[in-house]
């Protein structure tokens, strides 16, 4: 048993995860646009949960020795309330487009850390509090849609110029992982107990 460093591959992981999750999401769009189901939004979180659950699976791997089982945990328990929230969509009240998938993206990251805590319990401590971690960490990273939208909406002289607005909007994209991987490398920083060593 060791302690490794974590934050930062952590962080990166998610970097790269989110980042894989974007060409996963056109992907799924393109698939959904040809079946018919343009309207949908389920595509969004199974594209993004399938780079991101990749990515950490991997990195949980090599860092702390755990199974392919914590990808799995990530894209099942964020594709989850996308496609229950398509199923019911009608019923719900407007929100505003990225309020809803900020909810959508917070309570996939509840999910998914509830299937993970049996997972961190022998290595890490206070696990108990990680699904509420995890919630938080997807949660603010689905917010940055909200910036974009104000940003894009800003009658400040700054979004006038499309280079400009255009570095911007990316900026506030792609934040996303690294977004998670603070939020939750943190707290595995903060309350490691030791790792596996990777088989």
């Amino acid at each position: 048993m060791h302690r490794p460093r974590i934050l930062g591959p952590w962080v990166r992981a998610n970097t790269y995860g989110w980042l894989v999750g974007f060409v996963f999401i056109i992907v799924a769009t393109i698939l959904a646009d040809v079946v018919g189901l343009s309207g949908a939004e389920f595509y969004l979180g199974v594209g993004m949960a399938g780079g991101v659950g990749l990515l950490q699976g991997r990195a949980m791997k090599r860092l702390l020795g755990l199974t392919g089982k914590w990808g799995w945990a990530v894209f099942v328990g964020i594709s989850i309330p996308f496609l229950v929230f398509d199923v019911f969509g009608l019923f719900l009240p407007e929100f505003g487009n990225w309020v809803l998938i900020a909810v959508k993206c917070a309570i996939g990251g509840l999910l998914a850390g509830f299937a993970q805590v049996k997972m961190l319990r022998p290595l890490v401590g206070n696990v108990r509090w990680w699904p509420y971690v995890s919630a938080l960490g997807w949660g603010l990273a689905a917010t940055t849609l909200g910036l974009t939208d104000a940003f894009s909406g800003s009658s400040d002289g700054a979004a006038d110029n499309p280079l400009i607005e255009m570095i911007v909007f990316l900026g506030f994209i792609f934040a996303g992982g690294p977004i998670i991987g603070l939020v939750t490398g943190v707290f595995l920083k903060r309350n490691l107990i030791a790792a596996r060593q990777a088989e």
